[in-house]
Protein backbone atom coordinates (compact mmCIF):
# COMPACT_ATOMS: atom_id res chain seq x y z
CA UNK A 1 0.00 0.00 0.00
CA UNK A 2 1.51 2.95 -1.08
CA UNK A 3 -0.49 6.00 0.15
CA UNK A 4 1.51 8.80 -1.07
CA UNK A 5 1.88 7.56 -4.29
CA UNK A 6 -2.10 6.71 -3.94
CA UNK A 7 -1.74 3.30 -5.10
CA UNK A 8 -2.12 -0.03 -4.16
CA UNK A 9 0.28 -2.75 -5.45
CA UNK A 10 -0.12 -6.44 -5.43
CA UNK A 11 3.94 -7.68 -6.96
CA UNK A 12 2.53 -10.85 -8.56
CA UNK A 13 -1.22 -11.74 -9.53
CA UNK A 14 -2.45 -14.80 -10.42
CA UNK A 15 -1.85 -13.98 -14.67
CA UNK A 16 2.04 -13.97 -12.79
CA UNK A 17 2.38 -9.94 -13.43
CA UNK A 18 2.67 -7.33 -11.02
CA UNK A 19 -0.64 -5.15 -11.05
CA UNK A 20 -1.22 -1.43 -9.86
CA UNK A 21 -4.49 -0.20 -8.19
CA UNK A 22 -4.93 3.61 -8.55
CA UNK A 23 -6.70 4.71 -5.97
CA UNK A 24 -9.60 7.13 -5.75
CA UNK A 25 -9.93 10.25 -3.69
CA UNK A 26 -12.52 8.32 -1.05
CA UNK A 27 -10.15 5.39 -0.89
CA UNK A 28 -7.08 7.24 0.58
CA UNK A 29 -9.24 8.95 3.02
CA UNK A 30 -10.26 5.85 4.31
CA UNK A 31 -6.86 4.13 4.37
CA UNK A 32 -4.76 7.54 5.44
CA UNK A 33 -8.12 7.50 8.86
CA UNK A 34 -6.94 3.72 9.32
CA UNK A 35 -3.18 4.55 9.54
CA UNK A 36 -4.09 7.63 11.36
CA UNK A 37 -5.64 4.89 13.69
CA UNK A 38 -2.84 2.82 14.63
CA UNK A 39 -0.21 5.04 14.83
CA UNK A 40 2.13 2.92 16.26
CA UNK A 41 2.21 0.31 12.96
CA UNK A 42 3.71 0.75 9.96
CA UNK A 43 1.19 -1.13 7.97
CA UNK A 44 -2.62 -0.10 7.21
CA UNK A 45 -4.00 -3.26 8.40
CA UNK A 46 -2.09 -4.36 11.51
CA UNK A 47 -2.22 -7.35 13.24
CA UNK A 48 -1.68 -8.00 16.71
CA UNK A 49 -1.76 -11.71 16.51
CA UNK A 50 0.51 -11.77 13.61
CA UNK A 51 4.40 -12.42 13.73
CA UNK A 52 4.38 -10.15 11.05
CA UNK A 53 2.46 -7.39 12.57
CA UNK A 54 0.38 -7.15 9.58
CA UNK A 55 -3.06 -8.84 8.78
CA UNK A 56 -2.36 -12.42 6.86
CA UNK A 57 -3.63 -12.60 3.02
CA UNK A 58 -6.01 -15.01 3.80
CA UNK A 59 -7.81 -12.44 5.91
CA UNK A 60 -9.80 -10.98 3.10
CA UNK A 61 -10.88 -14.49 2.74
CA UNK A 62 -12.01 -14.83 5.85
CA UNK A 63 -13.74 -11.70 6.66
CA UNK A 64 -15.44 -12.30 3.11
CA UNK A 65 -16.92 -15.39 4.64
CA UNK A 66 -17.58 -14.12 8.03
CA UNK A 67 -19.80 -11.42 6.12
CA UNK A 68 -21.71 -13.84 3.74
CA UNK A 69 -22.40 -15.97 6.81
CA UNK A 70 -23.52 -13.11 9.07
CA UNK A 71 -25.94 -11.88 5.98
CA UNK A 72 -27.24 -15.62 5.21
CA UNK A 73 -25.74 -14.91 1.50
CA UNK A 74 -25.03 -18.35 0.18
CA UNK A 75 -23.62 -18.40 -3.24
CA UNK A 76 -21.93 -14.74 -2.94
CA UNK A 77 -17.90 -15.51 -3.97
CA UNK A 78 -15.66 -12.59 -3.79
CA UNK A 79 -14.86 -13.27 -7.89
CA UNK A 80 -18.58 -11.51 -8.12
CA UNK A 81 -17.52 -8.40 -6.93
CA UNK A 82 -15.17 -7.93 -9.94
CA UNK A 83 -18.01 -8.89 -12.32
CA UNK A 84 -20.16 -5.89 -10.05
CA UNK A 85 -17.69 -3.94 -9.90
CA UNK A 86 -17.30 -4.10 -13.83
CA UNK A 87 -20.90 -3.79 -14.84
CA UNK A 88 -21.39 -0.60 -12.39
CA UNK A 89 -18.19 1.15 -13.81
CA UNK A 90 -19.00 0.58 -17.43
CA UNK A 91 -23.16 1.26 -17.20
CA UNK A 92 -23.00 4.00 -14.41
CA UNK A 93 -19.46 5.54 -14.69
CA UNK A 94 -19.07 5.82 -17.86
CA UNK A 95 -15.64 3.08 -17.97
CA UNK A 96 -14.12 1.84 -21.29
CA UNK A 97 -14.16 -1.79 -22.32
CA UNK A 98 -9.86 -1.55 -22.22
CA UNK A 99 -9.89 0.25 -19.31
CA UNK A 100 -12.38 -1.93 -17.17
CA UNK A 101 -9.71 -4.63 -18.53
CA UNK A 102 -6.28 -2.98 -17.32
CA UNK A 103 -8.23 -2.36 -13.81
CA UNK A 104 -9.16 -6.29 -13.16
CA UNK A 105 -5.79 -7.26 -14.21
CA UNK A 106 -6.85 -9.09 -17.37
CA UNK A 107 -3.52 -9.31 -20.11
CA UNK A 108 -4.00 -7.71 -23.24
CA UNK A 109 -2.25 -9.80 -26.10
CA UNK A 110 -1.72 -9.38 -29.64
CA UNK A 111 -0.74 -6.36 -31.91
CA UNK A 112 -2.53 -3.91 -29.20
CA UNK A 113 -0.32 -4.80 -26.22
CA UNK A 114 2.70 -4.79 -28.33
CA UNK A 115 2.50 -1.14 -29.30
CA UNK A 116 -0.20 0.11 -26.33
CA UNK A 117 1.22 -0.18 -22.90
CA UNK A 118 -0.70 2.86 -21.62
CA UNK A 119 -1.71 1.88 -17.74
CA UNK A 120 -4.66 4.29 -17.75
CA UNK A 121 -4.37 5.81 -15.09
CA UNK A 122 -6.08 8.15 -14.93
CA UNK A 123 -9.17 6.43 -16.05
CA UNK A 124 -8.78 3.73 -13.55
CA UNK A 125 -8.46 6.23 -10.60
CA UNK A 126 -11.92 7.76 -11.68
CA UNK A 127 -13.15 4.05 -12.12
Amino acid sequence: MDLDHRAYILPKTKNGNRHTVYLANWSIEILRELKRLNPHSEYVFPSDSSTTGHISENTPNYSHNTVREKLNIPDFRRHDSRRNFSTHAQEELGADYRTMEISLGHVTRGVVAHYNKSTQRDERTQA
